[in-house]
């Protein structure tokens, strides 16, 4: 049985085609690593389109009848014209398209068992076109990647993320989406949407503060370059009642654990309770808040409460041994419940 995530802590990160074709035409081992690391993550939801599907299933057919002509896939520089009439070294689609279809109808398998993600989960639909086309005019993006967008955010008539991840290959469609990020959330806004983030694999930024490239052919845990990303996610998903994260206390005290204060503010509030994610991602961790918080060896009796000059916090907390020990440790994400 798998642990608990609260689903307020979960991240639903949306692929674009250009890396679902990558995944599924094995191009490239790390972002493979990557998507076996995301899938596996149980603060992670993959997510992608019935448009991504059929975006998907064009680029597919194009390559794999070049693969079935050439002996191989096509690459980056290859001249593609031939999908025009379908017609490559006087060979017809035609021929191949029986072979091409049994291709592509198993990436879409895949795709579905091992990334445990389903298409129908965000449909085409007509409250789409508006806020589409909108974006699409006001912006320099084009209207594949403006629908892509949009449809990530959007998944069903009924069904609006207030939260969603794009991740992409595509270093021209994030430049165009940061340029005119403004443009972009004061449309959806509109629509009553919010604005996804962005994640391009040729430059995901490391806990170092690293620009990493998952493109070039280097040596990185991917484990822990992630790991890093999702808390950072999860952080800017729940920000409002983030408080900052767990530190090994300098005083050992029974069953307390040590807090070092991140909020924006420095303040300390009130709350029913407490959620820990730890540092592995493996679960979130609840307790209620039934003690007064300790800072600087006082006992504050009265929230909100702020003191710039120590923001190491000392709480007393009722838990299971298991949960002490994790929560004992450095780097725990700790955030207010019931704020």
């Amino acid at each position: 049985m798998s642990a608990f995530v609260d689903d307020r802590y979960k991240v639903h990160v949306y692929l674009d085609t250009n890396i679902l074709v990558d995944y599924v035409e094995q191009n490239n081992r790390l972002l493979n690593d990557s998507l076996e690391y995301l899938s596996n993550c149980p603060f992670v939801i993959l997510r992608s389109s019935h448009y991504v599907e059929f975006e998907f299933v064009e680029v597919r057919k194009r390559n794999e009848f070049y693969k079935c002509v050439k002996g191989n896939l096509p690459c980056a520089r290859t001249d593609m014209s031939f999908a025009k009439e379908w017609i490559l070294d006087g060979k017809s689609y035609v021929d191949y398209k029986d072979k091409v279809t049994n291709a592509v109808e198993g990436d879409l398998k895949k795709i579905k068992n091992q990334l445990t993600i389903d298409f129908d989960d965000h449909v085409l639909h007509e409250k789409l076109i508006e806020p589409t086309k909108d974006v699409c005019l006001s912006t320099s993006i084009s209207r594949e990647d403006t629908l892509v967008m949009v449809s990530c955010v959007f998944p069903a008539p009924l069904n609006k993320l207030d939260f969603g991840v794009i991740l992409s290959n595509d270093k021209q469609y994030k430049e165009a989406f940061e340029n005119s990020k403004d443009t972009i959330e004061e449309i959806l806004k509109s629509s009553g949407m919010s604005i996804p983030s962005f994640l391009n694999i040729k430059q995901l930024q490391s806990e170092s503060g690293k620009t990493i490239n998952l493109n070039a052919n280097t040596s990185i845990d991917i484990n822990c370059l992630w790991n890093f990303i999702i808390k950072q996610l999860i952080i800017q998903k729940n920000y409002d009642n983030y408080l900052g994260e767990t530190i090994i206390p300098m005083k050992k005290l029974k069953n307390c654990i040590a807090i070092y204060n991140k909020n924006v503010d420095s303040t300390i509030y009130d709350s029913i309770g407490l959620i820990f994610i730890p540092d592995d991602l493996s679960r979130t961790i609840s307790v209620e808040k039934n003690k007064n918080y300790w800072n600087n060896n006082n006992e504050i009796k009265k929230l909100p409460y702020i003191n710039n000059n120590d923001l190491e916090y000392n709480l007393e907390i009722s838990c299971t041994e298991i949960d002490m020990n994790t929560l004992c440790q450095k780097g725990n994400l700790v955030f207010y419940d019931n704020l």
